[in-house]
């Protein structure tokens, strides 16, 4: 990437901070010690977070950041079980082998990468775990933005996939104070991606998809699709997000009301539909999610807005 004079950049990096390359010399050195399991992966070694594991990969984190690296991402920040002998295994008193999920070492890493984020002066500072569906609350309590949703990839309704207690136990980001971000999702079996109705069911898919993040106030990810037609259909999206995005949703003045905190301001909805609320100085943009799987009407009271009519209608032809 070509970049002119002057022009501001912020580095952003990929890191799964248990893969290490099996030729590096210090994990041939330290193998024993670092190995945690097979992986799977071609010339890459799944590492188990030992201190002294911790110590080599956020030595070298250290060094991007002070090389102006401002955001880091790590992979795979789940528990997973080890059980080599060398690092951490147990045995009890009756023989037994005890391995160990790794809770408190992904902590330490998630801490220890902030604090050096914060002594560099990373402004703002991004630390993004990937989370999928197990959300440690110990563990990434110093990370800036968490991102779920990989562990029901597929092509049914996103309200099958996902119930309202899956959202807003694993999804939202505020136990942790994070920025609450979720993969795009939508994955055709097999070649079904080639059947000519699939572009129909790929724009629903993703209004079902939006219709349970937009209410919540979770952001998506967006990734290079493969097939070409999978992760979520961007001309809906854009089409979907222009909206709020002329009401002016990121200035800001405006302020947000997830469905789970809904004030009654439109009147009463029935309990499958989400209500997201937009609020400027005059102004309110509302987005409603039909969780139910059938058409449900909604009334809303004019009386109980506090903004112009025309205001309203103007909106309501945008969208």
């Amino acid at each position: 990437m070509l970049l002119t004079p002057g022009e501001r950049v912020y580095p952003f990096k990929y890191s799964d901070p248990t893969l290490n390359w099996s030729e590096e010399a210090e994990q041939r050195h330290f193998n024993s010690e670092w190995v945690s399991r097979q992986n799977g992966y071609t010339a890459a070694s799944r590492n188990f977070l030992t201190k002294s594991y911790l110590d080599y990969i956020i030595y070298y984190y250290a060094k991007e950041i002070e090389k102006g690296l401002a955001g880091i991402y790590f992979d795979d920040m789940f528990p997973m079980t080890a059980r080599n002998p060398d690092i951490c295994c147990k045995t009890d008193a009756e023989g037994r082998s005890h391995g160990n999920f790794g809770i408190l070492e992904m902590r330490d890493l998630v801490k220890r990468t902030a604090v050096v984020q914060h002594l560099a002066g990373a402004r703002p500072r991004l630390l993004q775990v990937h989370m999928t569906n197990c959300l440690l609350v110990p563990c990434f309590a110093f990370a800036t933005s968490q991102l779920s949703w990989e562990d029901h990839f597929g092509d049914t309704e996103f309200q099958k996939r996902f119930s309202d207690g899956y959202v807003r136990a694993e999804s939202l980001g505020g136990q942790i104070g994070a920025e609450a971000v979720a993969l795009d999702g939508i994955k055709p079996k097999a070649m079904r991606w080639k059947d000519p109705a699939w572009e129909a069911r790929f724009r629903f898919l993703t209004r079902t998809q939006q219709a349970m993040l937009l209410p919540a106030g979770v952001k998506l990810w967006l990734r290079p699709p493969w097939p070409p037609v999978s992760g979520v259909h961007k001309e809906e999206l854009f089409d979907l997000m222009a909206v709020p995005g002329r009401f002016g949703a990121w200035e800001n003045d405006c302020e947000f009301t997830p469905y789970y905190e809904y004030d009654g301001s439109l009147g009463d909805v029935p309990e499958a539909v989400h209500v997201g609320i937009w609020r400027r100085e005059g102004k309110l943009l509302a987005v409603l999610g039909n969780q139910s799987g059938t058409d449900v009407a909604v009334t809303f009271d004019g009386r109980r807005l506090t903004v112009p009519a025309y205001d309203l209608k103007f909106y309501e032809k945008q969208q």
